[in-house]
């Protein structure tokens, strides 16, 4: 386990993720006994919003970083050579990509689920400001280990002390290169007080009286530029024939070093002049945007609100429309009660029916069948009437004939009486 692979784990997460990520890999450092890595883990810094959010940037999109610290390296070497008008549209180009470059960045980290409030994406374009201006700020963002933001007035270098995780940090008891940062401030200190020194050399300068001297700078280059400001004072007086000659030099001397100020104040005013555009194309920038920011919010709490109303008259429909189904459930459970109740009476009806019907079946079945006995007896009793009518007509028959016998065997007696 490297500290630098797992510091750029660590400082690729959320702010918020970090400290219990950093925690859980001390402890894993911890467990294979690698105390040493575990201390540094532990002492490694959680990140400002603004960091992580230029950290993550630096991941998602390292060639525009590269070209927007390349601009700013071309800019500072521009500074010496180029016009004001050249510097004006290069500071222009400059601000341009600066905000594309803070707009990724403030796009980087919605996307990651946190976006950025106004305040953090200025402190955002601060440090990729001050990344343009500075060589060692340009270092500390590229490393991806930001942990704090940086900022640039323009002038000077820009702080980067304890503005990026100490990966590096030598063991205890080793002796740590001197940093990048204080190597250009001792050459910084070095180039002002020997310029310091040459000013008091010329002040302090009288006719007959070589150039006097001041302690040297303890540094090489310190000391070769004292030796070589002395050596010109050296020559300087023996070159000259008297102190006529010795006040003309003095005042061409002077002549020069007012025109170098009044060049250096005027270089220091164009960039002044250049830093108040930019601060003045910045603020109207972050005007704008807290605008645009202020719009959105606007915009969204209206949104908001609008589907809070939305969902509150959809709850109320609802409600009506539950409180409607309701109604109309009690209705029809009413309903299907008194039409169950009828359908139970039915049933009872259709049974006695069904019932009265079977019965009067069986009865029509028993009455046919009587009248097909009665009919049958009424055959019978038509054939016996028949034939009881064929007897009663012989029988008639025999009694007229009988009556007939008697009335003539009557007349037969009649008759023999009379004889």
């Amino acid at each position: 386990m490297e500290l630098r692979d797992v510091a750029h784990e660590l400082y690729g997460l959320a702010p918020a993720d970090f400290t219990a990520a950093r925690n859980a890999r001390a402890k894993e450092a911890r467990a294979a006994k690698d105390r040493a890595l575990a201390t540094r883990l532990a002492a490694l810094p959680r990140p400002s919003a603004a960091a992580w959010a230029v950290n993550l940037l630096v991941r998602r999109e390292p060639d525009l970083v590269e070209q927007l610290l390349a601009m700013g390296a071309a800019l500072r070497e521009a500074q010496a050579s180029l016009s004001g008008a050249d510097l004006r549209d290069l500071n222009r180009q400059q601000h341009q990509l600066l905000v594309e470059v803070r707009r990724r960045a403030e796009a980087a980290a919605r996307d990651a689920g946190h976006p950025v409030s106004p305040t953090i994406a200025q402190n955002v374009h601060a440090t990729l400001h001050a990344a343009m201006a500075d060589p060692d700020a340009a270092d500390a963002v590229r490393s991806g280990l930001l942990v704090a933001d940086l900022q640039s007035t323009g002038f000077g270098p820009v702080d980067v002390d304890g503005a990026v995780a100490p990966v590096d940090a030598p063991a205890d008891g080793e002796d740590a290169e001197p940093a990048p940062r204080t190597r250009r401030r001792a050459d910084a200190d070095v180039d002002e007080l020997e310029a310091a020194r040459q000013r008091r050399a010329a002040a302090g300068r009288a006719p007959g009286r070589s150039g006097a001297r001041t302690p040297a700078v303890s540094t090489d280059r310190g000391r070769r530029r004292g030796a070589e400001a002395d050596g010109d004072d050296t020559r300087a007086d023996a070159e000259a024939p008297d102190g006529g000659e010795r006040e003309r030099a003095e005042r061409e001397r002077a002549e020069r070093e007012r025109a170098e100020r009044e060049r250096a104040q005027q270089e220091q005013s164009e960039r002044e002049r250049a830093e108040r555009e930019r601060g003045e194309q910045e603020r109207a920038e972050q005007e704008r945007a807290a605008a645009e920011q202020a719009e959105r919010d606007r915009a969204e709490r209206e949104r908001a609100a609008a589907e809070r109303a939305a969902e509150r008259e959809r709850a109320a429909a609802e409600r009506r429309r539950r409180a409607e189904v309701g109604r109309r459930l009690a209705r029809a459970e009413k309903h299907l009660a008194a039409a169950e109740r009828a359908l139970a009476a039915a049933d009872g009806t259709v049974e006695d029916a069904e019932g009265r019907h079977e019965e009067t079946v069986r009865e029509i079945a028993e009455a046919e069948q009587r009248l097909a006995r009665l009919r049958a007896r009424r055959a019978e009793l038509d054939a016996e009437v028949g034939t009881a009518r064929e007897a009663a007509d012989d029988a008639a028959a025999v009694r007229d004939d009988a009556q007939g016998e008697v009335d003539r065997l009557r007349e037969e007696l009649d008759d023999g009486s009379t004889d």
